[in-house]
């Protein structure tokens, strides 16, 4: 980042998952502030097969392999954007299964706010249930998103007083819709380097998603011992 304001050029991180159909949904229900002040927000991505072995570089660790490495920007990127405070204590887990390579196929993540929003980052490569992918708490109502975020997939949300509405659709449908992340991401950096638009994340936003992965690996290392950022 320094290196790149010193050249006069632009530098961009490659958080396509900004763009996630989930993602966006969840964002556009908690910007209607429908949910009144956000208590809680847990985020987890896993798969329903099981432990497996890392493909690749994935199941190595000196190669930045395991699920922190691999999922953890994306998820932290996402729930980072949500929040409208710092960031202020991180603690982390990580399981490793030695037949599989010493790469985490799990880790978590308990994120605490300077407004006391408390959230939950969680990978899984060890279920054999598909978790909850989303699941919001709020003064005046929850939400919670199931199914598989790149297939078929819902969305439920329940307020104070209403009944509740339920969202069934696919990832298919609501990228027609919204469009492919793959594509506006370089959309925004084309607009940033022309200088008439900013880009879909920032690489100052880049850096804070790096400290806290790095928050949660050293919290890990020490084993129940929370880092403050």
């Amino acid at each position: 980042l320094e290196a790149a304001r010193e050249a006069g050029r632009v530098v961009a991180p490659f958080h396509n998952r900004r763009f996630d159909p989930d993602f966006l949904m969840v964002r556009e229900v908690l910007e209607s502030g429908r949910l009144g002040r956000v208590r809680r927000i847990h985020s987890c991505v896993g798969g329903a097969s099981g432990p497996g072995g890392g493909r690749g570089w994935r199941g190595v660790r000196d190669l930045a392999g395991g699920h922190l490495y691999d999922w953890g920007p994306h998820l932290l990127d996402q729930v980072l954007s949500l929040a409208s405070t710092p960031v202020v204590d991180v603690w982390g887990v990580t399981h490793v299964i030695p037949e599989w390579g010493d790469s985490d196929l799990y880790f978590r993540a308990e994120l605490r706010f300077e407004d006391d929003l408390d959230v939950t980052v969680e990978m899984s490569g060890i279920s054999y249930l598909r978790p909850m992918r989303w699941e919001i708490l709020g003064d005046e109502g929850t939400l919670q998103l199931t199914g598989d975020i790149h297939g078929e997939f819902s969305m439920a949300v329940a307020c104070k007083g209403k009944d509740t509405e339920v969202t069934e659709t696919t990832a298919q449908a609501e990228r027609e819709k919204r469009g492919d992340g793959g594509v506006l991401i370089y959309k925004a950096l084309l607009d940033k380097i022309a200088g008439r638009g900013e880009l879909a994340v920032s690489a100052e936003h880049a850096v804070l998603v790096a400290r806290v992965m790095d928050a949660i690996r050293r919290s890990a290392e020490i084993k129940k011992g929370s880092v403050q950022l």
